[in-house]
């Protein structure tokens, strides 16, 4: 089964599902990704979207003492409002769980034409494509887990997911496909045991210092989910509470999805050089760190997803020593069920090992969003 869906304004973000029963699978998510696009807007609007989850986790094998308990049930809810009026577009994204309550996002938008877009505010790193097609909600990707390269800062991720500043984004189309560029300058986040991004509750709080972003994409067509890019990120992250001082980090990186008939392949690797900076010594290491996920519907309402991760020189590079939990290498395989045009069950397995541990994590998930 496959939808097009031809966005009105910028197609930045993917407003398209040529493979719908792959990434989404119900109707009602058609209608979502209209609502929740600030670029597919008509001029004038105001949309609420309500996004919660309930996650019973399950692991098999712990022995190391920092890992996590045996079983868990966690739970979250991710409010999203966007609005426009003419030129101006406002975007903001609040997280709730038992260990966040933020804005993830909050963002004030420009769009002087529709292939032109300047966003103030805290908003998702470009790093990858992940963000711009699930964000926040559960209910939003097909897996359950996201990738452990990409996880959140507050996740526990080693990558700087949200920056705060200006993010600039353009599309140019051609004969050939269509080209998209974004170019992101803000404050990164603060190293104190786990990144912490800029507090938009509280942004006095923590130190940050400048970064920049660039990501360049492109399709083959303007209605098809299909895409190439890459990326390159400049930062330096102050560490607190700790021996060095602050972090010098590039990141390179490729990205790509491609879907045929009911399958969808995507993933992304990338490269982090790090340089820790202290009174007595800098030393400096990199590693390489990627996934590829397989998608496969079959009938309207089920999916199956398959997701390989893996990294080089993990254990030589001392930032790490902040990131106990990235895996060395993981499997993931899962089942998505659209219980309602609005709810969805799955169900996970994830095998692999932490820098200090190796066990089986289980998790069923339900979620969902409203109205």
């Amino acid at each position: 089964m496959a939808i097009t869906l031809k966005a009105t304004s910028l197609k930045l973000v993917r407003c398209t599902i040529k493979n719908q029963a792959v990434r989404m699978r119900t109707v009602g998510v058609l209608s979502l990704l209209l609502l929740i696009s600030p670029y597919c807007q008509a001029e004038n609007h105001q949309t609420w979207l309500i996004f919660p989850q309930i996650d019973l986790n399950y692991r098999s094998g712990i022995d190391h003492p920092s890992s996590p308990q045996k079983s868990d049930v966690s739970t979250s809810l991710d409010i999203f409002y966007s609005s426009g009026r003419n030129e101006i577009k406002w975007l903001a994204e609040f997280f709730i769980s038992e260990d966040t309550t933020t804005f993830e996002r909050l963002q004030i938008g420009w769009s002087p034409e529709e292939n032109t877009a300047i966003w103030l505010g805290r908003f998702h790193n470009p790093l990858g494509f992940w963000n711009s097609l699930a964000q926040h909600g559960a209910y939003m990707q097909t897996a359950i887990s996201r990738p452990h390269i990409i996880e959140y800062e507050h996740n526990g991720g080693a990558l700087p997911s949200h920056l705060s500043g200006v993010l600039a984004q353009f599309v140019h189309s051609t004969d050939s496909g269509v080209w998209s560029y974004d170019f992101a300058l803000g404050y990164g986040p603060e190293l104190d045991g786990q990144l912490e991004a800029v507090n938009t509750l509280s942004p006095g709080s923590t130190k940050q210092n400048l970064g920049t972003t660039i990501r360049i994409s492109y399709q083959p067509e303007m209605y098809v989910s299909n895409k190439i890019g890459a990326f390159a990120s400049k930062l330096s992250i102050p560490a607190k509470n700790s021996i060095y001082q602050e972090i010098d980090q590039t990141i390179l990186g490729l990205t790509g999805i491609w879907g045929w008939q009911t399958t969808e392949l995507f993933g992304a690797i990338y490269y982090l050089d790090n340089q820790l900076k202290g009174a007595n010594n800098n030393p400096k290491n990199s590693f390489i760190s990627g996934y590829i996920q397989f998608d496969h519907a079959w009938r309207p309402a089920w999916a199956a997803y398959l997701r390989l991760e893996n990294s080089l020189n993990k254990g030589g590079d001392p930032y790490l020593q902040w990131f106990p939990d990235i895996q060395q290498e993981r499997i993931t395989i899962g089942l998505r069920h659209e219980l309602t045009f609005n709810q969805a069950l799955k169900f996970e397995i994830r095998d692999g090992g932490h820098l200090n541990d190796n066990f089986t994590e289980f998790t069923f998930q339900w979620s969902a969003f409203f109205p």
